[in-house]
C-alpha cells in the first residue's frame, strides 16, 4: 500500500498472515469453528444476482464447498473437465458427489484439439506462468459462460492453508533426517532414488530427500524448482538474478523463528498460491468473463488456520488433518478419504 503523506511517500503492507499468534483451544473446539466459519465464507459467497456454479474436481476441497452450498439452495451447478488418461481423471469422484448432493453436473473431457487454445491462452495470462492446468481452467470458465453462469465458485487454497500437499508430510520427514550427515544423507537417498522397482513417486520422494539443506523454506524451493541454477544460466545466459534470492527474499519475511512447517505454508501462500494457483484461475476465467470465489481464503478463515499448529493440519500419515475432522458432519466419509490430483480446480 503506498502512503503519501505531507509530501512523504511511504510503503506500508495493510495485511498479512500471523503465525505467531498459536491457539490452545481444545481439538473439538477448533473442528467447531472451523465449520462455522467455513458455512459462513460459503454462505456469504452465494450472494449473487446472477447464475453461480462450482468447479467441482472431486477433492475434498471442492467437495466441501458443494456440501455446504447444499444446506442453502437446491440448485447447484457443478462441472469437472475429465482426462483420457485414468492418472488424472476424477470424474468418478466428482460425480459421487454431484450424485449425492443432487446438482446439475456437466462434464467436459480435454481433448489434443483443446492445445489449439494455448495462443489465445498465453495472451490473457500477460506473463510467463508454467502451469498447465491454465488449459482446464479455461475450458471450465468457458463451459460456465456458455451455460449462462457468471460465478464459479472454487476450492483453491485449501491445501496451503491447511496442509494438503504430500510433500508437507516430506517436510516432516525431512526435518527428522536433518541429524544425519549432509553427505551420507544425499549419497544415501540418491542411490535409492534410483532403484526403479519403488512404485509411484517413491522415487521422486527419495529424490527430494536428498536436498540437504536444513532451510526448509530453500528445500521448498529446490523441490518446486523445474531447473537448478546452472540449467537456468544455460537457458537464459542473460538471466542475471538467482531465482533463490528472489523467493528467499518474499518468502522469509517475518518467518524467520517460525516452526518450520509454518515457514513452508508462510511461503506457499505468499509466492505459489498468490503468484500461480490464484493469477492462473482468475485470468483464465476472466478470459470467458466469469468470477472466481474462493470460500476457504475467506481472510477469518485463512487467520484461523494461521493460530493452529502444524500438527494439527499435517501428521506423519495425514495431510489435512483438522479440515477433514471439520467436514464429517457434512460430508460422506468416503467423500473424505479421496485426494485431488496436482491439477488444483
Amino acid at each position: 500500500m503506498l502512503i503519501y503523506c505531507e509530501g512523504d511517500i511511504k510503503f506500508k503492507r495493510y495485511w498479512d498472515i500471523n503465525f505467531s499468534l498459536k491457539n490452545p483451544a481444545d481439538e473439538n473446539d477448533v473442528i467447531e469453528r472451523l465449520g462455522i466459519l467455513l458455512r459462513e465464507s460459503v454462505k456469504y459467497r452465494l450472494i449473487s444476482d446472477v447464475p453461480l456454479g462450482v468447479m467441482l474436481s472431486g477433492g475434498i476441497d471442492s467437495s466441501a464447498i458443494v456440501g455446504l452450498m447444499a444446506e442453502s439452495t437446491s440448485n447447484i451447478n457443478t462441472i469437472i473437465i475429465g482426462f483420457e488418461n485414468s492418472l488424472y481423471d476424477e470424474r468418478v469422484y466428482a460425480k459421487k458427489v454431484a450424485s449425492f448432493f443432487g446438482t446439475n453436473h456437466n462434464e467436459i473431457i480435454l481433448q489434443e484439439k483443446d492445445l489449439s487454445y494455448l495462443p489465445l491462452l498465453i495472451w490473457h495470462l500477460d506473463e510467463p506462468i508454467a502451469d498447465e492446468a491454465c488449459v482446464p481452467v479455461f475450458l471450465i470458465s468457458k463451459k460456465a459462460r456458455e451455460m449462462g453462469i457468471k460465478v464459479l465458485l472454487s476450492g483453491e487454497g485449501g491445501d496451503e492453508i491447511f496442509g494438503g500437499y504430500p510433500r508437507y508430510i516430506l517436510h516432516k520427514i525431512a526435518h527428522f533426517l536433518d541429524v544425519l550427515p549432509s553427505s551420507l544423507r544425499r549419497n544415501a537417498f540418491e542411490i535409492i532414488s534410483t532403484f526403479h522397482f519403488l512404485p509411484g513417486k517413491i522415487p521422486e520422494y527419495m529424490k527430494r530427500l536428498a536436498v540437504t539443506d536444513k532451510n526448509p523454506v530453500v528445500r521448498n524451493f529446490v523441490w518446486l524448482s523445474y531447473f537448478n541454477d546452472t540449467e537456468m544460466k544455460l537457458l537464459c545466459p542473460s538471466f542475471n538474478s538467482k531465482p533463490q534470492e528472489i523467493y528467499l527474499s518474499i518468502a522469509e519475511v517475518r518467518v524467520n523463528n517460525l516452526n518450520f512447517l509454518d515457514r513452508v505454508f508462510y511461503a506457499d501462500i505468499k509466492i505459489w498460491l498468490a503468484e500461480d494457483i490464484l493469477m492462473k484461475a482468475d485470468k483464465m476465467a476472466m478470459a470467458c468473463s466469469v468470477e472466481v470465489r474462493t470460500p476457504i481464503l475467506d481472510h477469518h478463515l485463512v487467520e484461523f488456520s494461521a493460530c493452529l499448529t502444524s500438527s494439527l493440519k499435517v501428521r506423519v500419515r495425514k495431510t489435512k488433518y483438522i479440515f477433514k475432522k471439520s467436514l464429517q458432519k457434512f460430508l460422506p466419509l468416503d467423500m473424505q478419504s479421496y485426494s485431488a490430483t496436482d491439477t488444483p480446480l
